[in-house]
């Protein structure tokens, strides 16, 4: 086991400290001699941490803008007038299930997702996370419980198959140039915690590992909710 920085695509742009953390075996790689072995890497072998932090290197744009700010349903209700319906529907699917913009276009796909109705009558949505490329496929589904009106309006969307990922250019036109693709779902914590639900379940239905990434990546430290004792 040892680096082998030196075998991973060159790029001017990235210091060396950034890819030195990847550590592997030469059989982990097929045609590790290649020009570009990272096109054979076999993300199957190593730990959950090591294939990570392979597909957050890989993943990465150097030309990454900053986090988009959050797009609530107020912006989006108060634009329906002006944006063409299939457009409207992409992005209320983002605010209402907090999906990330890949998963919504995913959501064309009929195998990708899926609706329960549990013994109770509760029905929940389970989508297949394809970024999630660490854990075993059945690992990659996640549940988001249909629990309000607008989710239910939601599903139809997804049932019609009437929606469509606007341009970045058109979003930032209605909701300003802070606000981009991943502003539905950056509004989606506050969203749930000001109607009762709590940081744990909200951090299942966003896909993540950790309680702590929604808590630091998407929750707005200017909002507040107050729950009253019943």
């Amino acid at each position: 086991m040892g680096y082998r920085v030196k075998e991973l695509p060159s790029k001017k742009s990235e210091p060396k400290w950034k890819v030195q953390y990847v550590s592997y075996k030469k059989k982990d790689i097929e045609n590790f001699d290649q020009p570009n072995p990272r096109k054979t890497w076999d993300v199957s072998k190593g730990g959950y941490e090591r294939r990570r932090i392979i597909t957050s290197f890989y993943e990465k744009s150097p030309n990454k803008n900053k986090a988009s700010k959050e797009l609530t349903t107020v912006q989006l209700y108060s634009v329906k007038d002006k944006l063409r319906e299939d457009l409207y529907n992409w992005l209320y699917l983002t605010i209402w299930f907090g999906l990330r913009p890949k998963e919504v276009d995913n959501l064309h796909d009929k195998n990708l997702w899926r609706v329960e109705t549990l013994f109770n009558g509760r029905r929940v949505l389970w989508i297949y996370q394809t970024k999630i490329i660490a854990l075993p496929e059945e690992d990659r589904w996640k549940p988001i419980p249909i629990l309000y009106p607008e989710q239910d309006i939601a599903v139809e969307i997804l049932e019609t198959d009437n929606f469509k990922r606007p341009l970045v250019k058109t979003v930032k036109f209605h909701f300003g140039e802070e606000t981009a693709l991943y502003g539905g779902r950056k509004g989606f914590t506050d969203l749930m915690l000001s109607k009762g639900n709590t940081l744990e379940n909200i951090s299942l239905w966003m896909g993540h590992s950790t309680i702590n990434r929604t808590w630091k990546s998407y929750k707005n430290r200017r909002k507040y909710h107050i729950q009253h004792g019943t």
